[in-house]
């Protein structure tokens, strides 16, 4: 609910700021960045699964690469266990 409130105030700060010509190309943009985030989401979950070897093991060099990229810090203080959990949840956000 929260989310809808938010656009319905971009909406109208867009349409006094711009005018309302400008509304449908700024909500394009707005879904192409929505998709682009997805889209990177589901790539990042991708990857992650692509850490697991056949034997059920992790790839550790993998997950820290992973991790990396991501931004989280020190990930090579961090356990396999932890060191996953903490890359879902930044792919979650």
């Amino acid at each position: 609910m929260a989310y809808e409130n938010i656009i319905i105030i971009l909406i109208a700060i867009g349409a006094i700021i711009f005018g309302a010509k400008k509304i449908p190309e700024f909500a394009r943009s707005l879904g192409r960045a929505q998709g682009e985030f997805a889209k990177g989401q589901r790539e990042g979950q991708r990857e992650l699964e692509a850490a697991y070897k056949d034997d059920g093991t992790v790839d550790r060099s993998k997950l820290e690469e992973i991790a990396l990229k991501l931004g989280i810090e020190n990930p090579r203080s961090l356990a396999d266990v932890d060191l996953r959990d903490a890359i879902s949840q930044h792919l979650k956000k």
